[in-house]
């Protein structure tokens, strides 16, 4: 059996989505449950989208704002996009975390 970790024991959240508008607030798989999750976390949240997913449309009052975003234009051969994201969660797993 592996052990429980509380979410605000952890530093970091990437979070799933389906798009993102400019001011960091995504739309996900339309159940709530992010939003109501990190409703009270406290520690960073994460997601990596490509460009063209980021949209215009207005957050509701329940959404959560994601803090740090990654915008990229992913390359066109697969396996290159798929190093990418791998390498940018690679250095955020490894970073130093900030003192809370």
């Amino acid at each position: 059996t592996g052990n429980v970790v509380l979410k605000n024991d952890s530093d970091l959240i990437i979070t799933p989505l389906l798009c993102i508008n400019k001011n960091n607030y995504r739309i996900g798989y339309g159940k709530g449950f992010y939003d109501k999750y990190l409703n009270d976390y406290k520690g960073m949240t994460l997601a990596v989208i490509k460009s063209t997913l980021v949209l215009d449309f207005k957050e509701e009052p329940h959404d959560i704002k994601i803090k740090e975003v990654i915008v990229c234009q992913l390359f066109k051969n697969p396996i290159y996009s798929l190093y990418f994201v791998s390498s940018v969660l690679f250095i955020c797993m490894v970073s130093p975390s900030s003192e809370k």
